[in-house]
């Protein structure tokens, strides 16, 4: 609002939302007073820059050097002004004073000083004092400073450096000021004392003031509640804690992962949007087909090289051999299955069919599946099976394989677990690449017995030395 006045009488003023800043001997309301007189003034904002900057005033003094007569007056005024500099005499109210007065004055801002190497003379209310007077003042800022053995001499929760200084039922925030003084610990002046805790509202404000607004304190889950908060804008005490109810599962449509069968129920999972939770419900079997009354023909079986889909429709399968009736898992019937179960047998016209192997590239760039488990008959899994299926994350090999292709899980980004059941993996049966491309996001859990030699098998088969081994 001033940036010199001399011998001038401010009363109701206000100066709103300074911003003062790259300067020095600045202040909120006036940079220097000189035998001026302020009453019921106020200054809010911020003052930034080098030396002698204050809250309200930079730099106050008598119109005549020494005479206390003509000292410069503060009755009833504050400020709340945030003060940052890079050189000394920095104060919430005023930066340096000589000789002023000061009554029932209060400064609420932050104080921040940037030196290390020599005084700062930072205090909460007054940077530097010279025979100042002060009665029933306070100050309620944080003093921020770099503490050095040097710089904690002159800088003070109150009062930075002090000269002569009469201090009468001046107190400052040290619940903010942990670590501190009332006043640097070159000078002790008496008349300030020190308020902590819940008397800082008590003290400067007359209670605690609440913001109005809930804070959030523990943020509720699908299964676990929550809680929140109102908080005091002065001094953090906390209040009128209530409970979050838990916000419940968002559950998809489901998926189904097992068809049920006319001997069999079948199974659907759903899977909660919000924390990926997942539930299954049976489903019933399937209704009996009352056979025609005409006579049925005989079916006609596959051949070998076939591929036809199996009776329940889940699995498209690839005839082996027709007289051993063994079959390879082609692919899923349905594409858009999340969880597959590769079963150990398959009927196809009514006939048994065992499933021996994975065929080539079963799985290749599919980009639903997450979960696949190997039935124990698998024996044989093919080149590229998993390669390119990016939403996969977890894998179980069943315990009679005996032969991996190659590159079956280059580029599954999001595999997180292989679980191998098999204790017959030897490296003729295992292609060279087998396990290249498998992230260090991925674990490998093998059977105890087999940990040492699968690690060393599986490193000569394309693993990188990033993937997790771990025995079960």
């Amino acid at each position: 609002m001033i940036g010199y006045g001399a011998r001038i009488n401010a009363t109701n003023c206000k100066a709103e939302s300074v911003a003062v800043s790259g300067g020095s001997n600045s202040g909120g309301f006036i940079g220097v007073s000189v035998g001026s007189a302020f009453t019921n003034c106020t200054a809010a904002g911020t003052v930034s820059g080098s030396w002698t900057l204050g809250g309200f005033a930079g730099y106050s003094s008598t119109s005549t050097e020494g005479n206390s007569n003509t000292q410069s007056l503060y009755e009833n005024c504050a400020a709340n002004v945030a003060v940052s500099g890079c050189d000394w005499q920095l104060g919430g109210f005023v930066g340096y004073s000589e000789c002023g007065r000061y009554t029932y004055c209060k400064s609420y801002g932050d104080i921040k000083s940037t030196v290390s190497q020599w005084a700062p003379k930072a205090g909460g209310f007054i940077g530097e004092s010279v025979n100042v007077f002060a009665s029933d003042c306070y100050s309620t800022g944080k003093v921020n400073f770099i503490s050095t053995e040097e710089t904690i001499k002159t800088t003070g929760g109150f009062v930075g450096a002090d000269k002569s200084g009469d201090y009468s039922d001046c107190s400052c925030d040290m619940e903010k000021n942990k670590g501190l003084s009332v006043s640097g610990k070159a000078c002790t002046p008496s008349g300030i004392r020190a308020v902590e805790g819940s008397d800082v509202c008590n003290t400067y404000y007359g209670g605690h003031q609440y913001d109005t607004d809930w804070t959030v304190d523990l943020k509720e889950t699908c299964t676990v509640n929550g809680s929140k908060s109102h908080y005091c804008k002065n001094c953090g005490q906390q209040a009128d804690v209530t409970e979050i109810p838990a916000a419940g599962h968002k559950w998809d449509e489901g998926v189904v992962t097992k068809e049920p069968t006319q001997t069999e129920e079948g199974e659907k999972t759903y899977t909660c949007s919000v924390c990926k939770e997942t539930k299954t419900e049976a489903l019933p079997k399937a209704e009996t087909q009352n056979p025609p009354e005409t006579e049925t023909p005989a079916p006609q079986l596959p051949k070998k090289g076939d591929v036809v889909l199996d009776d329940t429709k889940a699995a498209k399968v690839e005839i082996t051999d027709e007289v051993t009736k063994e079959a390879a898992y082609k692919e899923p019937a349905n594409k858009k299955a999340k969880v597959i179960v590769i079963p150990g047998t398959v009927k196809i016209n009514g006939e048994v069919y065992k499933v021996t192997q994975i065929a080539n590239n079963a799985f290749k760039g599919n980009k639903n599946v997450k979960k696949v488990t190997m039935g124990s008959s698998i024996k044989a899994i093919g080149k590229n099976v998993f390669s390119g299926a990016s939403k996969l994350n977890t894998v179980v090999i069943g315990k009679n394989v005996t032969a991996i292709g190659s590159n079956v899980f280059s580029g599954c980004k999001k595999l997180t677990t292989i679980t191998i059941k098999s204790l017959e993996l030897k490296a003729k049966t295992v292609s060279k690449n087998a396990f290249k491309g498998i992230t260090g996001a991925t674990t490998i859990k093998v059977p105890k017995k087999k940990l040492s030699a699968y690690k060393q098998l599986f490193k000569k088969k394309g693993l990188s030395s990033q993937v997790k081994m771990k025995a079960y």
